[in-house]
């Protein structure tokens, strides 16, 4: 029998299709049919998953990453929900802002309604709120050194600025200020609101600094822009020795020319995340931790 190599389709524990390498065994005839009646024979390849792995001369398959982390446990008196950007930036309908990269994500993911059930759980039970706000003050401007390609575009439509760190003149209903369903959750009097980060992580405030005295040390995150500042500020927690878990239907992601942020940031956080769950797995999970403290 001569054998080739090549792939075939199969599904992950999902139920999402991927394709895997495997060894074609048989050539078939397949028929194909136009609107007039046949048109031409395909011919199609019987691939068999017994050979998956196999080499051929000049190259070896390369292998899929299938590997599952043990599950991420949640103690309610050292976990923390962390989240990014909760501003009208990013979440109010209008034009020339952030919003405008997002706005199919957002909804195809019901992502303002998924953060608020965060929000409402955490509050509820009890978890620490921790809340990363994106702000620019008019000294941010005399920057110098060139930013990258989204740091360069928001600089130039005014992305999340505020006229001064203490004068809230202008501030209420900006784009910097939070989103007005969720100042309920974020001004109560409990949630910290973190200083501003400035590009993407945690690096310019104190978010590491907040988690640490509250002796936290398992987070659940979410935010509106997933695969920039939500994945820097995870990077930087991962990096600084937390549990991390990422709640995929609370995040969005903006797309350009080379692909969708929002798939790059899932491909990253399976690699790197402690946990990646549903917004509907987190509060399952935060309700159980909390019954069992």
């Amino acid at each position: 029998m001569n054998l080739d190599f090549g792939f075939r389709l199969d599904r992950d524990h999902r139920g999402a299709l991927r394709l895997l390498p495997a060894v074609l065994v048989e050539w078939q005839n397949l028929p194909c049919f136009c609107q007039n009646g046949p048109l031409l024979n395909l011919q199609y390849l019987v691939c068999t998953p017994e050979y998956e792995g196999a080499m051929t001369p000049n190259r070896e398959a390369q292998m899929l990453f299938t590997h599952r982390n043990p599950e991420m446990e949640l103690d309610h008196k050292r976990t923390a929900l962390v989240l990014v950007d909760m501003q009208n930036e990013f979440f109010e309908e209008k034009t020339g802002t952030y919003y405008e990269l997002i706005a199919d994500s957002l909804k195809e993911r019901n992502v303002i309604s998924h953060t608020e059930q965060l929000l409402k759980t955490a509050q509820e039970l009890g978890y620490y709120i921790l809340h990363s706000p994106h702000w620019y003050y008019p000294t941010d401007l005399q920057w110098v050194v060139p930013g990258g390609a989204i740091a360069h575009y928001l600089g130039g439509i005014g992305f999340c600025g505020r006229k001064d760190p203490v004068d809230l003149e202008g501030f209420a209903h900006s784009r910097a200020d939070y989103y007005e369903p969720f100042k309920k959750y974020l001004m109560d009097g409990r949630t910290c609101n973190t200083s501003p980060h400035k590009h993407f992580g945690t690096m310019a405030n104190d978010m590491v600094k907040q988690l640490r005295m509250r002796k936290v040390e398992k987070v659940i995150m979410a935010g509106p822009a997933a695969n920039i500042c939500l994945e820097s500020h995870m990077r930087d927690l991962i990096e600084a020795g937390f549990e991390v878990a990422m709640v995929r239907d609370a995040v969005a992601g903006p797309k350009n020319e080379e692909g969708d942020g929002y798939v790059a940031a899932m491909v990253n956080w399976r690699f790197m995340a402690n946990g990646l769950w549903t917004t509907e797995e987190a509060v399952n999970k935060m309700k159980a931790a909390a019954t069992a403290a």
